[in-house]
């Protein structure tokens, strides 16, 4: 009853697999709540760059809403996530209204790669890039990990970092129907 997982054919690759531990995903957004049923056994250590502590919990829902459409478990409980057996990295770097820096996000990209994140999910963006973002980056591509971001949620044409960075895939956001969301940003720099 998924209709996103549903239009992006998740159903036919789990006919080959629903994942593997073996497999890292970071969440670099509010953090992830750590009593998710849904994601029970399979969260790692992360970091807190908002408090700089090492407690990512999830004070806004948006980091746990991202992780549990990565990663829940298929089962009666939820929700299945795209990956039903990958561990989530969770990685705070936006407060409980959801804003923060880029900077923290860049930091926390790195501090992602550096503790094996395969997959490092952004679900956030900024009009601009940042010299500390481009590092951390290329520290991800050279590492092997995949970056994969947002383009943004102002139904502009307006790039929105890191998604319009070329080693990240830009997602955008598709309606009931399989088009483009009113609300998504859209352009030649969406993968």
């Amino acid at each position: 009853d998924q209709e996103g997982l549903r239009q992006v054919h998740v159903d036919q690759a789990w006919e080959q697999t629903t994942g593997t531990k073996d497999v890292v995903i970071a969440v670099v957004d509010t953090g992830v709540d750590p009593d998710v049923a849904d994601l029970a056994g399979r969260l790692l250590p992360g970091h807190d760059f908002v408090n700089d502590d090492a407690d990512p919990s999830d004070d806004d829902g948006h980091g746990t809403a991202t992780a549990t459409v990565a990663a829940a478990a298929g089962n009666d409980a939820g929700g299945a996530g795209v990956c039903w057996r990958c561990r989530i990295m969770p990685v705070k770097v936006l407060d409980g209204r959801g804003n923060g820096f880029l900077s923290d996000a860049a930091y926390g990209i790195a501090w992602a790669v550096d503790h094996g994140a395969d997959i490092v999910n952004v679900s956030l963006g900024a009009g601009e890039t940042m010299p500390v973002l481009d590092t951390a980056l290329r520290a991800a591509a050279d590492a092997g990990a995949l970056v994969v971001a947002s383009a943004g949620n102002a139904g502009t044409r307006a790039k929105q970092w890191p998604a319009a960075d070329e080693r990240v895939v830009a997602v955008a956001a598709l309606d009931a129907l399989g088009a483009r969301a009113d609300y998504s940003n859209h352009g030649g720099w969406i993968d």
